[in-house]
């Protein structure tokens, strides 16, 4: 390696003892003398002659190149070079399993052909329950020991700490996280608002806000908002309706499954929301979207300059590759604070407020058929790149060459505690601005409270019924014009998804069950009645006193 590669392992020794070494030694590890030694590719590739062997599908760590790329190592490569150094009896390899598919990655973990990490959320449905039910199936490692000798509890930040339940099923702990979901929202064009004459948006606005401010942002060359395929499910989530939301989802401790489905009886609502989307999209043609749209494909939208405005995940806000907004400010050669802005998910008619705005964690599993030592170099690995030196070294790394905070605090908000990074000053709000740290407090504070099923009720066995029935259901909504009729169109789902769930036998006893729905339902309430009073007096009260108390039993 270079010079300028010898001073940061002198970086990393001022620091102290490296971190990954100090991590092997907890773990039972052999650990290799930090001091001393020339920082090359000869001795990483020594190393690599090792008895443990961590597989990956190219995420979250790939292994070095062979040969040392021109203009020399990333920094991720550098800081991989010496965790590779301090841990000699582990290598890294590539395998191909495509592990954002899920029956693909089902069939590598059944095969035994998995990779050593995986996004659990592929797995889980990227829900509570879905992600309990694969942990109880056995398809994601039980990491409790290595997470406890790592101590993580103690170096994840507040937000991972409060979506525990992502990742834990009651003591027992089966994952970690790479990123942060602090929350979903609409990205905007703030020069395109001031050029139309439109305010920005505050946490109070509203979907029918959305539609005015879509409608006069749509130009011959662009429309006012691209949206994933599942569009339409934001709107109806702002009102606690639709898929498996609030209100759509009864307590039924009488049938085999212990829950019914619910598709008319809010149908004012349900009729109204759908109408809406489907104004902007058949009458304003505000809205671009597409069957195949996902977070990436509608990001690449707003990156062409298709869409004003877009919905995506905020973590998302502060990525510095394409196609993200960071992207298209250096592409416009524009600062990006005077170009793009952030605000959370709009709330509902009555001050709902969408869950899918909340905090939410998607863990990284280990599969399950690996050995203690191989969970012990996987999460080595995952403690120094995202908890301690490496993470340091990478960030600082980039700051060096870009001269750019942005570059240092990618992705923003961080899985650990500590949100500033060694050898670098300036912060996170330095980097990406007070409005939007804002917005993610705001996500903390008001929106992570909202109560999650997995905190009150068992996991079950499997997942029961699928989502399918509605899918079709919304798809319908959202792309077939004409007149529809959607009462008839919501009861066929509604009657689809309840006989699928009568095929389906509850592993949770009905007094267990009732037990965790009452007290669920009681969090509701007075989670609602602190940060929405209008939709709990009008919506939320009259339904629980006069739907769920009867149905448990109260």
């Amino acid at each position: 390696m270079s010079e300028k590669g010898l001073n940061r392992r002198q970086f990393l020794k001022a620091l102290g003892a490296s971190g990954a070494g100090v991590a092997a030694a907890a773990a039972g590890l052999p650990v290799a003398a930090a001091s001393g030694r020339a920082l090359s590719p000869a001795n990483v590739a020594r190393a690599q002659n090792a008895e443990i062997v961590l597989q990956t599908a190219s995420w979250p760590y790939n292994p070095l190149p062979e040969a040392e790329p021109e203009g020399g190592y990333s920094a991720y490569e550098q800081a991989l070079t010496l965790w590779l150094e301090d841990n000699p009896n582990v290598r890294i390899e590539t395998v191909e399993v495509g592990i954002w598919d899920t029956s693909a990655l089902l069939t590598a973990i059944a095969g035994g052909t998995a990779p050593a990490y995986f996004s659990s959320g592929v797995i889980g449905s990227w829900s509570v329950a879905g992600l309990h039910a694969a942990y109880t199936q056995g398809l994601v490692a039980d990491i409790t020991e290595q997470f406890q000798a790592y101590n993580f509890n103690d170096k994840f930040s507040d937000l991972m700490k409060a979506g525990a339940v992502w990742y834990t099923l009651g003591d027992q702990v089966f994952g970690v996280a790479n990123e942060v979901a602090p929350g979903n929202g609409i990205y905007y064009r703030k020069d395109w608002l001031a050029e139309a004459g439109l305010p920005e948006p505050t946490v109070d606005w509203t979907w029918d806000d959305v539609r005015e401010y879509a409608k006069a942002l749509t130009t011959a060359d662009r429309k006012g908002l691209v949206t994933q395929n599942w569009g339409m499910g934001w709107q109806l989530g702002a009102e606690g309706l639709g898929e498996n939301n609030l209100l759509s989802r009864i307590p039924d401790p009488s049938s085999s499954w212990n829950w019914r489905w619910d598709y008319s009886s809010q149908l004012e609502t349900y009729e109204n929301t759908i109408n809406r989307y489907r104004g902007m999209a058949f009458e304003d043609e505000s809205i671009l979207s597409d069957v195949t749209f996902n977070d990436g494909s509608v990001a690449q939208s707003f990156y062409n300059e298709e869409a004003a405005m877009v919905t995506n995940p905020s973590q998302f806000y502060t990525r510095v590759t394409e196609p993200w907004p960071y992207a298209l400010a250096q592409n416009l050669d524009k600062p990006m604070e005077e170009l793009v802005g952030f605000m959370t998910h709009p709330r509902g008619m009555n001050g709902h407020i969408n869950p899918a705005s909340r905090v939410l964690i998607p863990p990284t599993g280990l599969n399950p058929d690996l050995s203690s030592a191989e969970k012990d170099a996987a999460l080595n690995l995952y403690n120094y790149m995202e908890m301690e030196d490496g993470f340091d070294l990478q960030r600082r790394l980039l700051f060096e060459e870009t001269g750019d905070l942005k570059q240092a605090f990618s992705v923003f908000p961080f899985p650990r505690a500590k949100d500033t990074i060694d050898g670098v000053e300036g912060t996170a709000a330095d980097a990406w601005g007070e409005d939007f740290i804002a917005v993610l407090d705001y996500h903390a504070k008001v929106v992570s409270g909202y109560p999650e099923n997995g905190l009150y009720f068992p996991a079950e066995e499997n997942i029961g019924p699928t989502v399918d029935a509605w899918t079709d259901a919304q798809s319908t909504f959202s792309y077939e014009r004409g007149d529809l009729d959607i009462p008839a169109i919501l009861k066929q789902a509604e009657d689809t998804r309840n006989q699928q769930a009568a095929g389906f036998t509850s592993s949770t006893p009905d007094d267990v069950f009732i037990e965790g729905a009452t007290a669920y339902y009681a969090a509701h309430d007075a989670y609602w009645s602190e940060f929405a009073p209008d939709f709990h007096e009008n919506v939320f009260s009259p339904w629980y006193e006069s739907v769920i108390k009867p149905a448990l039993g109260l």
